[in-house]
């Protein structure tokens, strides 16, 4: 205890320097603090569910889409494998809810039976669905989840045995699922339940072609994963010979539950995982540095006790003791910050963590950040204990004054710890700078189409407002109107199924001329069912021919305008003129375009089918670096095809969000039982596409930031300390006339050299890590010259700024005065 009590004074007889690496310590600290809570619910934590280890996804694969859901009845025949004892299907759902102050737009889990039993979740209020409600005939029921119950029905437990009525289905009210539970379809926040067979149809109920669920299994206790997968080959085998058609090109897949999310988590973990590991060896550095600083300033002292009888090894122990006190003081503060830095870890990441993943603090993670902690004090104090630990009477006695110069293993221990620094300093800057590069190549990658000033924003149209076709067709050039006319709107088009940056649907197309290798199945590409309003809204030029018209009625001859790069592929914008293109029907979507179509115009190409899912979030996929390079585009007139969701393309005259409201309430008006959905500016669409480039980037430059920072207070601090031991020797240096701009190059060399080989070190560890993050990089190589040459000129002027402080305190020293203190 007492040696305790005396490392805490001799501690605070510094408060400068202890300051100082209490804070460096802490910003590594709250960083890894964060990073590690983040690893360890996702990654390392099992999931929050009964026998979680035995839980697994069963999806579809088809060589390009690894996750494709099932249909009910594959669902069916799952439960008859021996490998698992439980088969649960799970169908994201939609549902337009229409309550006394209008329709909305929910979403929704609809589920087989046993859904909440297997995965062991209790009614917060009332009960969940039981097996009778998914028996044929059973009444319609739903349980909200918790935050629908707090928000929509204020908390009132008198929400049981409410109705939650659509135009098909009246659900009632039964239960209250508890709070932090929000489903298994891992993008979504749901709102509520439903058997499965209140929801899907009965005809998509027996349908193999339409597989709107996700499979989860439970193991059988004993069976392994590899058994399970060999039993679901040889079901795939025998449903390709009783259904060739339909399964020639799937194959079954079992994965753990929770993998599909992980997948994207395990990449972002990995690199923000290693960042924050680089920025808290850098404090880790920079505490060595300034503790070994200390101990050169307290040489006399340890000598003293070394001649009144203190060992070796209690001095180590001494200096030891006083670098894990800082330690820990600065990891307790980084720790009580983590929190907030993890939440805002959590704001910008493009991985939507599932709402069933419990991200407080736990003996986990607090392991993991004591045991990054503990590492780093021993890492701070090995190098200030081994200089401590060789203080010996005599020599440190004979050195006599504080202007005496450090010895040539000072200077290497000092050497050493600068060039470390600097070194992981640089490999993190080049990352950081790497991926600030791509992000902004990537935002100024041109779309092809207008963003600015545009508004998005979906309407699915009730049978209420348009009971059929034909009545579907009329209101949506009612809405078409009533939106144009609406103040602040410059222009308005419409569009099935979405506007950019989201998905087009996907048509197979043939025409004259098609590579054979393609000409039996078909040319898949971006299909849109467009107004004549929406390429001039968007700001898609004609580049040939003419846009869609107005004429381009029902009965009027099917047209289509199509894209450059599809016109190309049939001989030529002016070729393509003219030209039949025949759209592949497919069975399950009767009411999409299908036959032959005459190409009446040619449209720039737009990276609108570029877009695609990845395991975790959306992003960008560009081909050959052109963002509209695989644009491929079919636009077929809208009043042919009417559709019950159409979205909603608004050109204002100003800002976007200045008319989403104003339109909201005109679209309110003409359609007062119709959900208006997905409203916002396109551009903030676009920046969530930009996501993960965005994380990264901001993330990890935040930490290279942080890193050189942390560097260059380092430096400032050894250089000031070697300043102040050199007193004498400057002294005497100017009295025998040395001029100022000697004094300055002596304290700057005495870091240029420790400094060079940190940057070369740097530089070649750079190397090595540029190559690891070239697979999140667009636009740019991975060895890019003004990433490198940009992060080695900030790390070189923060070194030069840091020592000319010292530097310009040098030139200032009184000769006379410094002789005295002598």
């Amino acid at each position: 205890m007492g040696t305790l009590r005396f490392a805490i004074r001799s501690v605070a007889r510094a408060p400068r320097l202890s300051l100082a690496a209490v804070c460096c310590v802490a910003v590594g600290a709250a960083a890894t603090g964060a990073v590690a809570t983040l690893v360890g619910a996702t990654l390392l934590r099992p999931l929050p569910f009964p026998e979680a280890e035995r839980l697994v996804r069963v999806w579809f694969e088809d060589g390009t889409d690894p996750r494709r859901g099932l249909s009910i009845p594959e669902l069916r025949d799952l439960g008859t494998l021996r490998s698992f004892d439980r088969v649960l299907g799970t169908a994201r759902s939609r549902i337009v809810a229409l309550f006394d102050d209008g329709a909305e737009r929910m979403r929704g889990e609809a589920v087989t039976a046993g859904y909440f039993e297997t995965l062991g979740v209790q009614p917060g209020l009332g009960r969940l669905l039981g097996d009778e409600d998914h028996q044929a005939g059973a009444p319609p029921v739903a349980v909200l989840a918790h935050a629908t119950w707090t928000t929509r029905y204020g908390g009132d437990a008198t929400a049981l045995g409410k109705t939650l009525r659509t135009e098909r289905t009246v659900y009632t009210v039964v239960g209250v699922a508890p709070p932090g539970f929000g489903g298994t379809v891992e993008q979504d926040a749901v709102e509520f339940w439903a058997p499965v067979g209140h929801y899907e149809p009965a005809s998509l109920r027996e349908n193999r072609r339409s597989r709107p669920a996700w499979a989860i299994a439970r193991l059988r206790e004993g069976t392994t994963p590899e058994a399970a997968t060999a039993e679901l080959a040889a079901l795939g085998r025998a449903l390709a010979e009783q259904h060739p058609d339909v399964y020639a090109r799937l194959r079954f897949r079992l994965e753990p539950m929770g993998e599909n999310w992980r997948t994207g988590l395990r990449r972002s973990g990995i690199l923000l995982g290693g960042a924050a590991a680089l920025l808290l060896l850098v404090a880790s550095i920079n505490v060595a540095g300034l503790m070994v600083a200390r101990v050169l300033d307290r040489r006399r002292e340890l000598a003293v006790r070394a001649a009144l009888g203190a060992g070796r090894r209690r001095l180590v122990a001494q200096v030891m003791l006083e670098s894990l006190l800082l330690v820990a003081t600065g990891g307790a503060l980084g720790t009580l910050a983590g929190p907030a830095v993890l939440r805002a870890f959590l704001e910008m990441s493009p991985v939507a963590i599932p709402a069933y993943v419990d991200l407080r603090p736990d003996a986990t993670a607090l392991a993991l950040a004591v045991g990054f902690l503990g590492v780093v004090g021993l890492l701070a104090g090995v190098a200030p204990a081994l200089l401590g630990g060789r203080v010996g009477p005599a020599e440190a006695l004979k050195e006599g004054g504080r202007g005496a110069v450090a010895g040539g293993a000072e200077r290497r221990w000092g050497s050493l710890l600068v060039a470390g620094e600097v070194a992981l300093t640089l490999v993190l800057l080049v990352a950081g700078g790497l991926l600030l590069r791509s992000w902004e190549r990537l935002e100024r990658t041109k779309l092809g189409y207008r963003t600015d000033g545009v508004a998005r924003m979906a309407i699915t149209v009730s049978a209420q407002d348009a009971r059929d076709a034909a009545a579907l067709g009329a209101f949506e050039e009612r809405i078409r109107a009533a939106v144009a006319g609406t103040p602040g709107v410059a222009a308005v088009g419409l569009v099935h199924p979405t506007l950019p940056p989201y998905d087009a649907y996907r048509p197979r197309v043939r025409f004259p001329g098609l590579d054979p290798a393609r000409s039996e199945e078909g040319l898949a590409v971006g299909g849109h069912l467009a107004d004549p309003g929406l390429l001039p809204a968007l700001g898609i030029p004609v580049l040939a021919g003419r846009n869609l018209e107005k004429s381009d009625g029902p009965r009027s001859d099917r047209v289509a305008v199509v894209s450059r790069a599809l016109a190309e592929r049939m001989g030529g914008l002016e070729r393509a003129l003219g030209r039949e293109v025949v759209v592949v029907p497919e069975p399950d979507e009767p009411h999409m375009p299908a036959g032959a179509f005459r190409v009446v115009g040619v449209a720039e190409n737009v990276a609108w089918d570029g877009l695609g899912e990845e395991d975790t979030g959306r992003y960008i996929r560009y081909r050959e670096g052109d963002a509209r390079g695989a644009g491929e585009a079919v636009y077929v007139p809208l009043a042919q095809y009417p559709q019950r969701l159409v979205s909603i393309g608004v050109l204002a005259h100003g800002e976007a969000a200045a008319v989403i409201e104003p339109v909201r309430r005109t679209l309110g008006q003409a359609a007062p039982t119709s959900a208006v959905h997905w409203t916002e500016p396109l551009a903030d669409s676009l920046a969530a596409e930009y996501a993960p480039s965005r994380f990264y980037a901001v993330l990890v430059a935040a930490f290279s930031t942080s890193a050189l920072l942390l560097t260059g207070v380092g430096l400032f601090a050894l250089l000031s300390h070697g300043v102040s031991r050199r007193t004498g020797e400057i002294g005497v240096r100017m009295a025998l006339g040395a001029l100022p701009g000697h004094v300055v190059g002596l304290v700057l060399r005495s870091g240029l050299r420790p400094l060079l080989a940190g940057v070369v070190l740097g530089l070649a560890g750079a190397v090595a890590v540029a190559r690891l993050v070239g697979s999140l990089l667009y636009g740019i190589p991975a060895l890019d010259g003004a990433s490198f040459i940009g992060a080695t000129a900030a790390l070189l002027l923060v070194a030069l700024a840091a020592g000319l402080l010292p530097a310009r305190r040098a030139v200032g020293i009184d000769p006379m005065r410094a002789l005295r203190a002598e």
